[in-house]
């Protein structure tokens, strides 16, 4: 029987019914929401739980969110009483929050510097798993920005993305960091259900960053303007996107910011979504919770994908029929600065063909009813 426990103010809360609770490399906190539509059982007391509770979320043991309540809501017809409640990580509150600063200003600061700045009037802690590079030349606060938008023009400027831990703080990292995991998902063992979902809408054959220096003496006191270019070779179209640089950097730092430009969009239009039995997947020493950031092997025929796949969303679901986690996935190389193979290559690729696959995809399962029909 799957637990979930939520735990607020050292007291914990047990017996729902309902569970929707993701975590996402593309966003900053987890999200939950609990309920139970019954009699309520004897450990849950919901009027003890209000929003701004400090409160943490555990799945089968495992602590997956530490953070606040947000929304409270209780309601009751006849003998039926109702009660949910959601809530997010603490890395939360950097979404809702302007960025404050003593100056909001840094001058030849590292990111995690500046993320550890922004982070500290909320009390949430900084760490780095990755290398970010070179400090940056000068990075300022806008005025009047969320703290999340100052961070996420940090990230995109770093080629870097920011997650929340798990147990309230925030991590630097880059796609693939939670390493790989030993078991596969493949049809007709632990794949219940899977599909593919395709866009070429925010796709482009061309991204032109550009940016400029500071001003200096070496230059005469005039900046130099810069651009940083990449290319989308999958594309076949003319569909330029020019994006003008988060800070001042130097021709490098540009074409790094448009080579993730490309490889994100890239990852963002094409995704697997598969639905597995359960939260976890068996390991040595008991079972482990399916995470985003890790990567697993894809075995699916009918998807046409036999490949190392990026998670990079797992969203963990309890209802009347069971506990099921819901995994969204796309190419290990989307969030990371590995440069695209040229059409030749990508022509031997099952992933970016699947568009043009379609047909085959749909005289697949035309030819799996015919046979079921016999």
């Amino acid at each position: 029987m799957p637990e979930v426990r939520l735990t607020v103010n050292r007291t914990d809360y047990g017996g729902w019914k309902s569970l929707r609770l993701k975590r996402s490399i593309e966003q900053i906190a987890g999200t939950f929401e609990l309920g139970v539509s019954e009699l309520w059982p004897d450990e849950v007391r919901p009027r003890e739980i209000a929003p701004g509770d400090e409160c943490t979320v555990s799945l089968d043991g495992e602590i997956v969110i530490t953070g606040h309540v947000d929304d409270v809501a209780i309601g009751h017809s006849g003998r039926q009483h109702e009660v949910t409640v959601a809530g997010r990580d603490a890395t939360g509150d950097l979404v809702d929050s302007s960025a404050i600063h003593r100056s909001g200003k840094w001058t030849n600061a590292k990111a995690e510097r500046i993320a550890a700045d922004v982070c500290a009037p909320f009390k949430i802690p900084v760490r780095s798993d990755i290398d970010t590079g070179r400090p940056l030349a000068e990075w300022n606060i806008q005025e009047g920005e969320a703290a999340f938008e100052c961070l996420e023009r940090l990230a995109r400027a770093k080629a870097v993305l920011l997650v929340s831990d798990a147990r309230g703080g925030l991590v630097i990292t880059r796609s693939g960091q939670g390493g790989r995991i030993g078991t596969s998902l493949v049809l007709g063992e632990n794949i219940l259900q899977g599909s593919v979902e395709l866009s070429y809408k925010d796709r482009h054959d061309e991204y032109i960053v550009k940016g400029q220096t500071a001003e200096s003496d070496a230059l005469f006191g005039a900046s130099t303007r810069l651009k940083g270019t990449a290319k989308d070779p999958m594309v076949k179209r003319r569909r330029p996107l020019i994006i003008i640089a988060e800070d001042q950097a130097e021709g490098e730092t540009l074409s790094r910011r448009a080579l993730w430009e490309a490889n994100v969009r890239r990852g963002r239009s094409a995704q697997l979504v598969i639905k597995v039995q359960g939260w976890g997947y068996p390991a040595a020493g008991g079972a482990k919770l399916w995470q985003p950031n890790t990567i697993v092997h894809v075995r699916d025929p009918w998807l046409r994908t036999d490949a190392e796949m990026l998670i990079k969303e797992a969203a963990y679901i309890l209802d009347e029929s069971g506990s099921l986690t819901e995994l969204r996935l796309t190419l290990p190389q989307a969030f990371d600065l590995v440069p695209m193979l040229p059409a030749d290559a990508l022509k031997a690729s099952a992933w970016d063909m699947l568009g043009k696959q379609q047909k085959d995809i749909d005289r697949l399962k035309r030819e799996q009813e015919r046979r079921e029909r016999k």
